[in-house]
C-alpha cells in the first residue's frame, strides 16, 4: 500500500470515489473505473468457480464428515491474512508471529471430538440413518457446550499470555496493537471453530452447515436483485452507500422462503428432525428471516471495516468480489446463529 494512502484522512476522500483493496498498490490517481459489464461479467465467473469449489468440498462430505475441515483450514489462513494486512494500516506494530496462532482456532474443538469418536455418525443422517441414541440431545448439549467453553478459553489464555509477552519486549504502548490482533483473529478464528462443531456435536450437522453456508448467498443475491430493481432509500450511506431499504426486505423474504423451503423438504423425518409439515415450515421461515438478518448485519460489518481502513475491498483474490474476507463476511455472522438454531430445533 503506497504511502499517500495510508496517510489519507476520512475528510480528504470523497465518499464516491471508490478506495483500493489493501493488496492494490497503485496509487488513486493512476487507477480508472472499470467497464462495468466486464467487471459483472467477471463477478458472475468468479461467483461460478467459488461455489463450484464449495460443492466440490461438501458433497463428498456427506460421507466423509471431516472434509470441512479443508474449507476451515483455507478460510482461516487466507482470511486471517488478509486481515492482517489491512489491520497493520493503522497499527504498523502488529506481529505476524503472536497473530498466526489465531488462525488455528478451528483446531480446537478436534480435541473434544477425539474424545468421543462416536458422535461424528451425527453429522450425515443420510449416511448413517441409525446412529441417534435416546440420549442424543443429552450429548448435543454437552459437546456442544465443552467446545465452546474450550474455545473460549483457549482464545482468552493465548490472548493473555500474547498480550503480556509483547508488552515485556515491546513496552505497554503495544496494547491498543494487542487489542487489534484478538479482534481479527477472533473475527475470522471463532466462526470457522464454531463450524468444526458441527462436524461431530450437532446432529445432522451436515444439513445445518450447508444452511449456514447457503443462506448468505441467498439473501445477497435477493437483496441484489431487489435493490436493482426497487432500490430508492438509501439506508447505510456512512456503511455502504449501495445499500437500500428495498435491498434489505427484499433479502429478508428471499431468507424466508428460502429458510422454509430448506427445513420443510430437508428437516422432516424422525428425531433428531421433526414430521410435521407446518412445524418445519413455521421453523425454517423464521431460522431463515434470523439468519438473512444476520448475514446482512455481517455484511455491513464487514463495510464497516472497510470504510474506518479506507480500503475497497480485504484482497483481489477472487475477480470482482475482492478478498476471501469480502465472500465470507456474512457467514461469520450466520455461522455462531445458525448453532444457535439448531440447538433450538433440536431440544424446544
Amino acid at each position: 500500500m503506497t504511502e499517500d494512502l495510508q496517510l489519507q484522512t476520512e475528510n480528504e476522500i470523497d465518499d464516491e470515489t471508490p478506495t483500493p483493496s489493501v493488496s492494490d498498490t497503485r496509487p488513486v490517481r493512476e487507477r480508472r473505473p472499470e467497464n462495468r459489464k466486464t467487471q459483472n461479467r467477471q463477478r458472475v465467473i468468479t461467483g461460478f468457480i467459488f461455489a463450484g469449489a464449495v460443492i466440490v468440498i461438501m458433497l463428498p462430505s456427506i460421507w466423509l464428515n471431516w472434509l470441512p475441515l479443508l474449507m476451515f483450514a483455507f478460510v482461516s489462513v487466507v482470511a486471517g491474512q488478509e486481515l492482517y494486512a489491512v489491520t497493520r494500516l493503522r497499527f504498523p506494530r502488529l506481529n505476524m508471529g503472536l497473530s498466526m496462532p489465531w488462525r488455528f482456532l478451528f483446531l480446537v474443538p478436534l480435541f473434544i471430538a477425539l474424545s468421543y469418536p462416536e458422535t461424528a455418525r451425527w453429522y450425515s443422517l443420510w449416511s448413517c440413518p441409525d446412529a441417534f441414541s435416546p440420549s442424543w440431545y443429552q450429548q448435543a448439549v454437552w459437546l456442544t457446550g465443552l467446545s465452546l467453553g474450550l474455545i473460549l478459553i483457549t482464545a482468552l489464555l493465548y490472548y493473555m499470555v500474547s498480550t503480556v509477552a509483547w508488552m515485556i519486549v515491546r513496552g505497554p504502548g503495544v496494547l491498543p496493537d494487542a487489542i487489534a490482533a484478538a479482534s481479527s483473529g477472533l473475527y475470522v478464528g471463532l466462526p470457522m471453530a464454531i463450524g468444526t462443531i458441527f462436524l461431530f456435536a450437532v446432529p445432522n450437522g451436515f444439513l445445518w452447515l450447508v444452511f449456514a453456508l447457503v443462506m448468505p448467498w441467498l439473501t445477497d443475491i435477493a437483496a441484489y436483485y431487489a435493490g436493482h430493481f426497487f432500490g430508492r432509500r438509501h439506508i447505510l450511506p456512512g456503511i455502504s452507500r449501495n445499500k437500500t431499504l428495498a435491498g434489505v426486505i427484499g433479502g429478508l423474504i428471499g431468507g424466508v422462503l428460502a429458510g422454509a423451503l430448506f427445513m420443510l423438504l430437508l428437516m422432516r423425518g424422525e428425531a433428531p428432525c421433526r414430521p410435521g409439515a407446518g412445524t418445519n415450515l413455521l421453523c425454517g421461515a423464521l431460522f431463515g428471516l434470523i439468519t438473512s438478518l444476520m448475514a446482512q448485519f455481517g455484511d455491513w460489518f464487514a463495510s464497516g471495516i472497510k470504510r474506518w481502513f479506507r480500503i475497497k475491498d480485504y484482497g483481489n483474490l477472487l475477480p470482482g468480489h475482492g478478498g476471501i474476507v469480502d465472500r465470507f463476511d456474512s457467514v461469520f455472522f450466520t455461522l455462531p446463529t445458525t448453532l444457535v438454531l439448531a440447538l433450538l430445533y433440536l431440544l424446544v
